[in-house]
Parts: structure tokens; C-alpha cells; sequence
């Protein structure tokens, strides 16, 4: 075919601006189901991607026949030169390593969302519509050098009101367990490991503005496979010792990237989280001991002169803010003694190409808190499995576990 389209070139400000991503339910997903359009067969205008986050840059005509047809897309946009007729997304090229990409099309005409569309889907949510951060190179290097970063990106308050009393629910539900130790508080049933869990925590580890920015560090693959609510009562928080998460987590090879969540004011007065920064550079689990003190979180702690203690820093977080950090970070928190509560939440993400090894480490309560990772259920939050995983086990029969489930 010797027809020629014009071409606009655009490229994201976010590396998945949540409303055109057609491989995440996101809002152009929302948008088909809202107005009963198969997906695939609704075009967003020019001016709705530049809405979405998207920036034109340059426009020409070219022959449907040049268009080259492999690789990847973040973005692009193509119209008929001839009928000015919008065309569906058929496939996502990159043309070049700086994200600049196009859509193919095919010859018949497609609904054309507006901005109108768009603006009257999120009143109807009434949805605070963030763009995602994009993370420097200087913050990339700054985690993979210090083992932690604290993004730009916070949450907004009617999220951290809706969490909050999420939080008070869950605590509700679980009288006879600490605040500190709601382990898989994500489960929304009494999970395996005596936690009767609440699905806000499961919908705040989907949340796109944290899964972007978890992306960018561990790649596009991302298993949700943990999540834990440390919630410290004013004047009676415990203390969890300085230690390594990958010190007895599951995962082969070890990788895993955590997002603390601050539910309330995190503060070095209130009990705050605390990182030795660099500590993961050599991928080393130090030495641990068990701990026979009482009131602490977790019972085991560093116990290895190699490890630099003293050069500890704290993580002050507003609430809604939150921090990255990595498996092999040695971290913990002093006690709140304080008149203030500290809560926050943990979230646990590994790339898909780790393996969840549900037998390595057998059903114990030796860490100080019941942990069954045997029926621990996981969630394919995005792109494709790697390494086998099992995302059958600890859901109800039948549950689809896929991105775009």
C-alpha cells in the first residue's frame, strides 16, 4: 500500500503514563469498558495523549509501507493523511533508545476518545490523577551506590485517609497480635500465617505511582510477593534490630525491592526506619544472631564486625512519602517511645526472574512471628513470569494472577 499518513512523533514524560499503556488496566482500559468499545478498537487524540503526559515532537508524512515493524513502545500517534481518519493502536515499535516509538494502523475508522471523555470517566472516580515520576540518572545511581532512595513522589491525602482507616480496621481485626507484626496484611482473609489482612494494602502495592517507580530499578517483570504492616503505638513501639531482610527470604537469586510507605509521620523521635547506606553493594548477608530481648519485632540482628553499624542514617517520611530500598540493605528502627504513633507499611517486589522457593525455608515462627511462605500467595503485577513461579497457591481457585486481571 502506497498511501501515505501523517506522522506524529511524541514521547512520555513518565515511562507509563497510566492512561494509554495498553497492556495495564489503566484508564484507556477503563475507558473502553465505560463506553462498551472493544479493547483495541478506541484511538486517543493528539490531544488526549498530550493530556496523558505525552510531548509532540515533530510531524512528517511517510509511507504505510516504510514503516518498519519490530522492537518495542512507550508512545506514538499516526493519522490518515488523506481522510484526517484517527486510527487504533495495532502495534508499539521503538524506533529509538530514547523512547520515541510509533503506532501502526489499520484502514478502518475508530471512536475517538476526547478530552471531554477523559475529564468526565475521573469525575466519575473522583480520582486524583497523578503522572508518574520519572527517576534521574543521578537517582538510579544514587540507589544502586547508597542501597535507598526517597522519591519526589507522595500520596495523595485522600489515599493516606482511605489507609488510615484501613490501618485502624486492620488492627480491629486482629486483637491478639501486635500492631508491629501484621504480616501479609495484603490478604484479605485470616491468611496462613494467623493475619486477618484487609485489601486496601493489596490495592496500595498496585498503585501505579509506586509500580513505576519500582520498575525503573528492578526491571519490567514485578512479582508482588510480601507485605507487611509495622504499626508502633505511641510510648510502646518495638524495636526491630538492625538485620537483612534476605537473611531468610525464599528467593533465588536474591532480589527483591521494598517500598515503606509512611501511614503517619515517620520520624527519628517516633521511631523511624534507619539504613546503613552501602551495605548492599557487595551482595553479602552478614552474620545474624538470635536475640533473646524481649519487645523486639523481629529476633534477629547483625552480629558481624564487618558491618558498619555506627554509619546508620535515618529515613524521615511524611505521610504518603516512601522509600525504595534494597534485599541486601541492612536496616531497622529504634523503639517509639514517643507520644506519637508510627505506622507504615511495607511492600515486598521481586523481578520475575527470581524464583519464589516455597521450600527452602520451612513453616517457623523462629524469626519472632509466624511465617508460612510454603501458601504464601503471589501476584504477577506486571509483564511475564521468568522463573517459574506458582501464582496458584493461597488463591481462591480459578483467580487470575496476571497484570491485567
Amino acid at each position: 500500500m502506497s498511501e501515505n499518513i501523517v506522522v506524529y512523533f511524541l514521547v512520555w514524560k513518565t515511562p507509563r503514563a497510566r492512561a494509554a499503556v495498553c497492556n495495564q488496566q489503566g484508564l484507556y482500559d477503563a475507558l473502553c469498558r465505560l463506553r462498551g468499545w472493544a479493547k483495541g478498537g478506541v484511538y486517543l487524540s493528539l490531544s488526549v495523549l498530550q493530556m496523558m503526559g505525552a510531548t509532540l515532537l515533530e510531524q512528517g508524512s511517510a509511507s504505510a509501507a516504510a514503516v518498519p515493524k519490530t522492537g518495542k513502545s512507550k508512545t506514538l500517534f499516526l493519522e490518515d493523511s488523506v481522510r484526517q481518519t484517527p486510527r487504533p493502536i495495532q502495534q508499539l515499535v521503538n524506533l529509538t533508545g530514547n523512547e520515541v516509538s510509533y503506532l501502526d494502523w489499520v484502514t478502518e475508522p475508530r471512536p475517538v476518545l476526547t478530552a471531554c471523555d477523559v475529564s468526565s470517566y475521573r469525575s466519575s472516580l473522583h480520582e486524583e490523577y497523578t503522572m508518574t515520576e520519572v527517576l534521574s540518572e543521578i537517582d538510579i545511581q544514587r540507589y544502586r551506590r547508597d542501597g535507598y532512595i526517597v522519591p519526589k513522589t507522595k500520596l495523595p491525602t485522600k489515599a493516606m485517609t482511605q489507609l488510615r482507616t484501613a490501618l485502624e480496621e486492620t488492627i480491629g481485626s486482629n486483637p491478639g497480635i501486635r500492631p508491629e507484626q501484621l504480616v501479609s496484611a495484603h490478604i484479605d482473609r485470616r491468611n496462613d500465617e494467623g493475619v486477618h489482612g484487609h485489601s486496601a494494602w493489596l490495592e496500595l502495592a498496585k498503585d501505579p505511582r509506586i509500580l513505576d517507580l519500582v520498575e525503573q530499578l528492578i526491571g519490567p517483570d514485578i512479582v508482588l510477593w510480601g507485605c507487611h504492616v509495622f504499626c508502633k503505638p505511641a510510648t510502646d513501639g518495638m524495636e526491630v534490630p538492625m538485620h537483612q531482610d534476605g537473611h531468610y527470604w525464599p528467593i533465588q537469586p536474591l532480589a527483591t525491592c521494598t517500598a515503606w510507605v509512611a501511614i503517619d509521620e515517620s520520624s527519628v523521635e517516633n521511631g523511624c526506619l534507619r539504613v546503613v547506606p552501602g551495605s548492599h553493594t557487595a551482595q553479602h548477608s552478614f552474620r545474624h544472631t538470635k536475640s533473646d530481648r524481649e519487645n523486639l519485632v523481629l529476633n534477629r540482628r547483625i552480629d558481624d564486625p564487618a558491618a558498619n553499624l555506627d554509619s546508620a542514617v535515618d529515613i524521615e517520611l511524611e505521610p504518603g512519602e516512601f522509600s525504595l530500598h534494597d534485599v541486601y540493605m541492612i536496616h531497622g528502627s529504634n523503639r517509639n517511645t514517643s507520644g506519637k504513633r508510627r505506622a507504615g507499611v511495607a511492600i515486598r517486589y521481586m523481578p520475575a526472574t527470581s524464583h519464589f522457593n516455597r521450600t527452602l525455608y520451612a513453616t517457623t515462627t523462629g524469626a519472632g512471628f509466624l511465617v508460612n511462605f510454603a501458601s504464601r500467595p503471589l501476584w504477577l503485577l506486571r509483564g511475564a513470569d521468568r522463573a517459574g513461579n506458582d501464582f496458584q497457591v493461597g488463591h481462591s481457585t480459578g483467580q487470575d494472577q496476571s497484570p491485567a486481571a
